[in-house]
């Protein structure tokens, strides 16, 4: 029934959903995808292009993205459009893994599942504007590591594939890191043993390094990344910039 109600979800906002070009898409909510369609066009090489530090930072998957196209000779945007369903149909699998662990009732998966998928920001937002994947794939990544914590099944591949697809997804994955050492300070509690620790503060390490690498290449202004990640911009960055309410 729940895959039935999947099924039937997607084709409904499949038909009812705006489909964008690539220049709509840029145009209506997705300007950082230009960055992301270029680090795919130019893959296997780095961009010459110039690109804003932050969006070069999260190259990894845009960079596969390209890979993927060129190998399967599939256009650029095409390619994002049919990986978003393939995200779409991970989260919603993990999630009824999820909602069945809990043994909650079915209807009561199916009012969550439709909140879940019929709002516009989890879908339809994009569907319709397929190059800001990175977001995406990191809600799949905070899924799977959260599915494994619940069931305590502790560190295994599926946990490491969910730290793989945060990390590498966005800069936020940095976050995670900061709970888990708050719960070992304040709860005196660790889920994971000492090598698994490790082991994911060396993926993490290795994605953080790859991701300056790349960046480093994509802009000459060597105060560009500083200023971004400056404490002033990271708390009131809002207030810094000239932005109308």
């Amino acid at each position: 029934f729940l895959y039935f109600f999947y099924f039937l979800t997607y084709g409904i906002i499949f038909l009812t959903n705006s489909h964008f070009n690539l220049q709509e898409s840029l145009f209506f909510g997705g300007a950082d995808g230009q960055s992301y369609v270029t680090i795919s066009q130019d893959a296997p090489f780095i961009t010459s292009e110039q690109i804003i530090p932050i969006h070069s930072e999260r190259f990894f998957f845009p960079y596969l993205i390209g890979l993927i196209s060129k190998l399967s000779n599939i256009e650029i945007f095409f390619t994002y459009k049919i990986l978003v369903f393939v995200i779409l149909f991970f989260i919603n699998f993990y999630l009824f893994k999820i909602f069945t662990f809990l043994k909650l009732e079915k209807n009561f998966i199916t009012i969550i599942l439709a909140i879940v998928n019929l709002n516009p920001y989890i879908s339809r937002f994009y569907i319709a504007v397929p190059t800001i994947i990175n977001d995406l794939i990191f809600i799949l990544g905070t899924t799977i590591i959260f599915k494994n914590l619940l069931e305590e099944k502790r560190f295994n591949f599926l946990f490491l594939l969910g730290c793989i697809l945060s990390f590498a997804s966005r800069q936020t994955g940095v976050a995670y890191l900061i709970a888990y050492l708050a719960k070992i300070l304040i709860c005196k509690k660790r889920i994971l043993d000492i090598k698994s620790e490790f082991l994911i503060s060396c993926l993490f390490i290795l994605f953080l390094v790859l991701s300056i690498f790349y960046s480093s290449h994509t802009f000459t202004d060597p105060t560009a990344r500083s200023e971004l990640y400056s404490i002033e911009m990271r708390i009131f960055g809002l207030f810094l910039q000239s932005s109308s309410l």
